[in-house]
């Protein structure tokens, strides 16, 4: 009897350790499969917005540092959305074709960057805001030049 006990707590062992051995191999992500779709796009994008980040340093905030007249600075999450914040006296001081020329300068100097750190340049926007946060203007390839005082 004792030899039967032996045996059967043998098999027991046996087959949880089958049952856990099939649990592991199938709880394992497959290549294709959306969880290993999802850890690659997080890979992607945080990849993306370290070169992002770095690129900003490099390009963008001297741009920004040469006009000289901007107040704060700020990208939404996705680095998508560049909003910068200038003062309203200097907004007004501008006349409508240097507004435009600072406007284009700062979007495509946005744009190169997202395609140089590998995102999609048309994604970008650019918004001005005085230092209330009123939007002064706003660029994007799918409204351009929009200046709203």
């Amino acid at each position: 009897m004792p030899r039967l006990a032996a045996i059967v707590a043998i098999i027991l062992v046996v087959i949880g350790g089958v049952v856990a051995a099939l649990f592991f191999y199938y709880s394992q992500p497959e290549p294709g499969t959306a969880k290993v779709a999802g850890l690659r796009e997080q890979d992607r994008v945080a990849r993306f917005v370290a070169r992002f980040d770095s690129l900003t340093d490099a390009r963008l905030y001297p741009t920004v540092w040469r006009s000289g007249t901007f107040l704060k600075t700020s990208f939404n999450d996705a680095r998508s959305e560049w909003t910068l914040t200038m003062s309203s006296t200097d907004w007004r001081r501008r006349d409508d074709a240097s507004r435009r020329d600072l406007l284009a300068t700062l979007f495509s100097a946005l744009k190169g960057v997202r395609a140089q750190a590998g995102g999609d340049p048309d994604q970008a926007a650019l918004i001005i805001q005085d230092e209330d946060g009123k939007n002064l203007a706003k660029v994007s390839d799918e409204d351009g030049i929009v200046i709203d005082r």
